[in-house]
C-alpha cells in the first residue's frame, strides 16, 4: 500500500521568472521560507492544503514538489487503476495554484513514494511488544544508525536513498490531533477508531533512489512503474526484512521450545541456537553479532541466524511477561495488513 506520493514539476527559465513575478504580486498563494532546520535558505517557498499537505517551490533551480495524501484524495488505498485520476487531480491543483498551464511544463515526474504496512493488533499487546522489540533491533541498516523516538524507530540517512520507519500509528495520530482538525487527518469514511492498535511500517523511496533505479534498471520515474504491489514488496524485502526479518515473533520460551523440538538439528547445535537467540533477546542484534564475530567468525553468526529462521522462528523474541505466545510480523508487506482501514469496527 502507498501512504503518500510526491511529484515534481520542472520549469524552464522563462516560466520560472513568470512564477516568481506572480508570487511577488500575490497571485500564487505560497509563502517564502527563510529557514530550514535552523539554516538560512534562499528562494524556497512553501504551502499546503488538506489533500496536498506539502507544496515546495525552489525558485533557484526552478522546480515544484507537491505531496499527495492518496487516502484523503481517493477515500481508499490507491491502486494502478487510480493513476490517471491521481495525475489529473494533482495537475489541476498545480495549474490552479501556480496559475500556469501544463502546456508550458514538460511533464510531471515521481520524486518520492512512501510504501506502508498498517498492522492491526489482534491481542491488544502488539504495540507494547513493538516497543520491546525495537530496542533489540540492529543499531544500523546499510550503515545508517538507528534512531529511537517516543513512538518510533527509524533508519533515516540525512542524504539517502531510502528511509525505513516503524511506529505506533495510534499514538502518532493522538499527537497530531493536538494540533490539527480531524478533517485534516482522516478521510471522510474513517476516524480515530480505524487506527486503534495499528503499528505502521514505512519504506520511503526518495528521489536519489528513483534516479539510481532509472539509471541502473531503466525504470522511468513514473507513477505507473511504482504504484505496484511487486515493487512495494521488493522494497519491503530489501529494507524492512533486513531489520525485522519476515518470520512471526515468538515469546522467548516458546522460541526455545521450538528449537528443542526441531527434528533435523543435532543436540549440540540446538544449544548453540538457543544461546544465540537468548543473547539477542537480552543484548540485541548488534552486541550479539559483535560477540560472535570476536569469539567465532561473522559467517558463524550469519549461518546460525539462518538456521533459526529456517525453523520459522524470528531471531527477535519478546519477554515471558506476555500471555500471548506468538504475534504476526507487523513489518511484512501484505501479511495480515489492514487493507481497508475504514472497514475495521
Amino acid at each position: 500500500m502507498v501512504d503518500t506520493i510526491t511529484v515534481q514539476f520542472n520549469f524552464n527559465y522563462d516560466v520560472n521568472q513568470i512564477v516568481q513575478s506572480k508570487i511577488k504580486e500575490g497571485i500564487i498563494p505560497i509563502k517564502k521560507k527563510p529557514y530550514i532546520n535552523g539554516k538560512s535558505v534562499f528562494g524556497i517557498y512553501v504551502g499546503s492544503s488538506r489533500i496536498f499537505p506539502s507544496i515546495y517551490y525552489n525558485a533557484r533551480f526552478g522546480y515544484v514538489l507537491i505531496t499527495i495524501n492518496t487516502r484523503l484524495l481517493l477515500g481508499h488505498e490507491p491502486t494502478p487503476s487510480n493513476i490517471t485520476y491521481i495525475e489529473k487531480e494533482v495537475i489541476a491543483f498545480f495549474e490552479k495554484t501556480f496559475d500556469i498551464s501544463m502546456n508550458y511544463i514538460d511533464a510531471l515526474t515521481l520524486n518520492r513514494i512512501d510504501y506502508k504496512v498498517d498492522f492491526k493488533s489482534k491481542f491488544g499487546v502488539e504495540s507494547q511488544i513493538f516497543y520491546e522489540l525495537r530496542d533489540i533491533l540492529s543499531d544500523t541498516l546499510n550503515g545508517i544508525e538507528k534512531n529511537i523516538e517516543k513512538n518510533s524507530v527509524s533508519y533515516c540517512p540525512k542524504k539517502g536513498y531510502i528511509e525505513l520507519i516503524s511506529y505506533n500509528k495510534e499514538n502518532e495520530l493522538y499527537e497530531k490531533m493536538k494540533h490539527k482538525k480531524n478533517d485534516e487527518i482522516f478521510a471522510n469514511n474513517e476516524s480515530m477508531k480505524n487506527y486503534l492498535g495499528v503499528i505502521r511500517t514505512e519504506v520511503r523511496v526518495k528521489n536519489k533512489k528513483l534516479n539510481y533505479t532509472k539509471k541502473s534498471l531503466g525504470l522511468a520515474k513514473e507513477l505507473q512503474n511504482y504504484l505496484d504491489d511487486y515493487i512495494a514488496n521488493y522494497f519491503f524485502e530489501s529494507y524492512a526484512q533486513k531489520i525485522w526479518y519476515k518470520e512471526p515473533f515468538y515469546r522467548i520460551d516458546i522460541a526455545m521450545k521450538k528449537i528443542n523440538m526441531a527434528e533435523n538439528i543435532k543436540p549440540m547445535m540446538k544449544e548453540k541456537l538457543k544461546n544465540l537467540i537468548f543473547m539477542i533477546h537480552n543484548t540485541g542484534i548488534t552486541n550479539t553479532k559483535k560477540f560472535y564475530n570476536k569469539k567465532y567468525t561473522s559467517s558463524t553468526f550469519i549461518s546460525h541466524i539462518k538456521k533459526i529462521r529456517d525453523l520459522g522462528i524470528n531471531p527477535l523474541t519478546f519477554s515471558k511477561k506476555y500471555d500471548v505466545e506468538q504475534i504476526e510480523n507487523f513489518a511484512v508487506y501484505k501479511s495480515n495488513i489492514v487493507n481497508d482501514l475504514h472497514t475495521i469496527n
